[in-house]
C-alpha cells in the first residue's frame, strides 16, 4: 500500500504532516516500558497478591488508551488543541486547588484525588497542557509585540 500526496484522505494528511521521527520515539518508549514492566512487576505482583502480571496488563491496558488518545488529538487542528489545553490546564489547577482541601492523602501525601476507586494525580495532567498553554503564549508573543506574554 503506498499513500499518495494527491489523496485528501484525513489518515494522508495526517501522515504527511506528523513528526514520524517523534511518533517512532514515542512508540519506543511505550515498548520500552511493557518490557522494563514485564520484567520488574511479576514479584512486585505478587507480594502484594496480585496475579503475576497484573501491572503489565494494567500497563499495556493504558498504553493502548494513552496511544489511541495521543492518535485523535493528532488529527485536531491547533486551534482546538490550543482551547483543549487551556480548560485541561484550568481544569487541573482547579483540581490540585481542591486536593490542597479535601484530598486524599496517601503515603504521607495530599496530590492524589479519589474517583471511584481509583487515585488521580491531577498534576500530571496539568504538564502537557501548561507545555501547550505557554508555548501558545509564547508565539503569540512574537505574531503581537503588544502582548506581555515574554
Amino acid at each position: 500500500m503506498t499513500i499518495d500526496r494527491a489523496d485528501k484522505s484525513l489518515a494522508t494528511e495526517w501522515w504527511f504532516t506528523i513528526d514520524r521521527v517523534l511518533l517512532s520515539a514515542i512508540g519506543a518508549l511505550i515498548a520500552t516500558g511493557l518490557v522494563l514492566s514485564l520484567a520488574a512487576s511479576p514479584a512486585v505482583a505478587m507480594r502484594a497478591g496480585l496475579p503475576p502480571y497484573h501491572f503489565v496488563t494494567n500497563h499495556a491496558l493504558y498504553a493502548g488508551l494513552a496511544v489511541i488518545a495521543m492518535m485523535t488529538v493528532s488529527l485536531f487542528d491547533p486551534r482546538t488543541i490550543r482551547r483543549l489545553a487551556l480548560i485541561g490546564f484550568v481544569g487541573a489547577l482547579t483540581a490540585m486547588t481542591y486536593i490542597h482541601f479535601y484530598g486524599h492523602e496517601l503515603n504521607g501525601a495530599r496530590r492524589w484525588l479519589s474517583l471511584g476507586g481509583h487515585s488521580l494525580q491531577p498534576s500530571e495532567f496539568a504538564k502537557p497542557a501548561f507545555i501547550v498553554v505557554s508555548g501558545w503564549l509564547l508565539a503569540d508573543a512574537h505574531e503581537r509585540p503588544e502582548m506581555p506574554a515574554l
